[in-house]
């Protein structure tokens, strides 16, 4: 594991501990909130068995507890900012949803918008690994389909913590342990992506605060403001890694693909067999000598 520093281990556990704390004690205050303004999934005896009405919008508590750890420990370069941009749409789209029920479309055009706003700050696919490994590559250049290849795959994702949302906290749970196993992953790659540790710490405060609210009985559910957040936020940030780090990781022969398919639902593809970089050199290489166990 690379040795970080004293600074860079206080920023990691205090952003993990901070978002913790707002999250927590924000989440009764967003629970009478969701009240106020009829944010309340009614039981239908249909996909919503609950036995009686629950406040939704809960992830707007575990927001709060992400959004205001990012500012105050992590460095905001222009892919975050981007990212964080991205999200806060997110937010606001999911939270008028808990309230209203948006149409379906118009939830995913501004997840498309989203994923636009996140490509225009850096956050581009260039490899993806092999799906088929019909050929002898490891991994494929995505080329001139970077930008919608990119686009489909955050959109995708998003929507991937929503489809799992179904039982008192599961969702929040898997993207908690998902955050910490990133979180883990980017310390064991280089001291230069401590900036993404703190982010994923900050990401899995905020789901550890919500997470007591949301076992079973949950008191609030956090909604599609917390699905589609979680869903958007929760691989985006490994995207601010660089491509050496990746190359520093692989020399190391971790077997990162399996492990993070391990705690990925739905068997979307991990984070980490895609590539990163807009000058770098293509990964074709970086796969054939690593010998990482793609499968």
């Amino acid at each position: 594991m690379v040795d970080f520093n004293v600074a860079v281990w206080k920023n990691i556990i205090f952003a993990l501990a901070v978002a913790f704390v707002i999250s927590f004690v924000a989440t009764p205050v967003v629970r009478s909130f969701a009240k106020q303004v009829g944010a309340i999934d009614v039981p239908d005896k249909k996909r919503h068995i609950h036995s009686h009405p629950i406040p939704r919008m809960g992830g707007l508590a575990i927001f709060l507890g992400f959004l205001l750890s990012v500012l105050l420990f992590a460095n905001i370069t222009p892919q975050v900012r981007g990212i964080l941009l991205g999200a806060i749409l997110i937010v606001v789209v999911g939270a008028i949803d808990d309230v209203m029920n948006l149409n379906a479309w118009l939830k995913f055009c501004v997840q498309i918008v989203a994923a636009v706003i996140a490509v225009l700050s850096g956050v581009i696919i260039n490899v993806v690994s092999n799906p088929l490994l019909i050929t002898g590559e490891q991994a494929i250049t995505v080329g001139i389909l970077a930008v919608p290849v990119t686009i489909l795959w955050i959109v995708g994702v998003t929507n991937s913590v929503n489809l799992i949302d179904g039982l008192d906290g599961l969702a929040c749970g898997v993207s908690a342990i998902a955050s910490l196993s990133m979180l883990v992953v980017s310390m064991l790659v280089s001291d230069a992506n401590s900036n993404v540790a703190v982010i994923l710490a900050a990401l899995c405060g905020g789901c550890l605060g919500f997470i007591p609210y949301n076992l079973n009985p949950a008191k609030i559910f956090m909604g599609d403001t917390g699905a589609l957040l979680l869903g958007y936020d929760r691989d985006r940030y490994l995207f601010v890694m660089e491509e050496k780090d990746f190359a520093v990781f692989a020399e190391k022969k971790f077997e990162v693909l399996d492990t993070v398919r391990t705690i990925e639902s739905g068997g979307v593809n991990a984070t980490l067999s895609i590539g990163l970089g807009r000058d770098g050199d293509s990964f074709d290489a970086l796969f054939k000598n690593a010998d990482l166990a793609l499968e």
